[in-house]
């Protein structure tokens, strides 16, 4: 259909076809968020009888909500370091020429193009008693033993961090090209160092793609299963391998989906919260 044939439709004919095409992307949301999202809150409420029992037992249970608390601190750490570590590849990329900055957004990008199993299996290589780090702490003198790494909340940090950089690089990179050249030409011709131009000029234009990769590392974060399971240990286990548990060990559906629907009930809150601060909608436009 060429521009003129759409320029003569009538307004209820564009309508008609607005609705068709988007009708597939609709019943893929339907099928595949929408009625997982309903059957998770009904087997919270409704395994067998009808009854709120699930949430009850689970903000009654200390491992759940220990559990909960750690998942949080953990992403809040994650968000954190992916931020200021997507603020200096980005900023890398941006200060680069084109050619060298496809290059490092692509090193930056890496670690999601490499399966889940050998990068924290590489991480347990080199974090363990006998790895690289301890050897290479051993050799100059900054340690007299081997230190335990494995199995701690700032193994789990590291392996969730590597993957994680991405997510933050990237929308951190969009908003950076967004920034007219002309302002930091102004800031560096009004005297201001290259640090007081970042903090008054590139921080300020470009801290909706930053609240964008904060929330993208953040959400992400809190369904780690994988990394917290080989890095962090059954003493350290995030609320995603606390509801594994739940549901395929102790058989537990009802809590395992209540404590699946209090995650995403405080998740919705927390977006809803930042939606409300932050124009993130600057970072799409064109």
């Amino acid at each position: 259909m060429s521009k003129a044939d759409v320029n003569s439709m009538s307004t209820p004919e564009r309508r008609f076809g607005l609705k068709v095409l988007a009708a597939p992307g609709g019943i893929t949301l339907l099928v595949g968020l929408l009625l997982p999202l309903v059957l998770v809150i009904k087997d919270s409420i409704w395994l067998p009888d009808l009854s709120i029992e699930a949430y009850v037992a689970v903000l009654g249970d200390p491992v759940v909500i220990g559990a909960l608390m750690r998942t949080f601190v953990i992403a809040a750490m994650v968000t954190l370091l992916s931020i200021a570590g997507g603020y200096l590849v980005a900023l890398t990329a941006w200060n680069s020429r084109p050619a060298m900055a496809g290059i490092v957004l692509l090193v930056a990008s890496s670690p999601i193009l490499t399966s889940v199993v050998m990068r924290n299996f590489a991480w347990t290589i080199i974090l363990g008693r006998n790895g690289p780090l301890n050897g290479i702490l051993l050799a100059i003198g900054a340690i007299d033993q081997p230190l335990a790494y494995l199995n701690s909340v700032p193994a789990v940090v590291v392996g969730m961090f590597h993957v994680m950089l991405p997510f933050a690089v990237l929308p951190i990179y969009n908003a950076l090209r967004r920034i007219d050249p002309v302002l930091l030409r102004a800031s560096a011709a009004a005297g201001a160092s290259s640090f007081t131009t970042f903090r008054r000029v590139t921080l300020p234009l470009s801290a909706p793609g930053g609240v964008v990769a904060g929330v993208f590392v953040f959400v992400l974060s809190l369904g780690f299963f994988v990394t917290p399971a080989l890095l962090g240990g059954p003493a350290n286990s995030m609320i995603a391998n606390v509801i594994d548990k739940e549901a395929n060990s102790y058989l537990a559906f009802d809590k395992a989906a209540a404590a699946a629907v209090i995650l995403l009930a405080v998740v919705v809150l927390l977006l809803a919260v930042v939606a409300k601060r932050f124009d993130v909608s600057r970072v799409f436009r064109g």
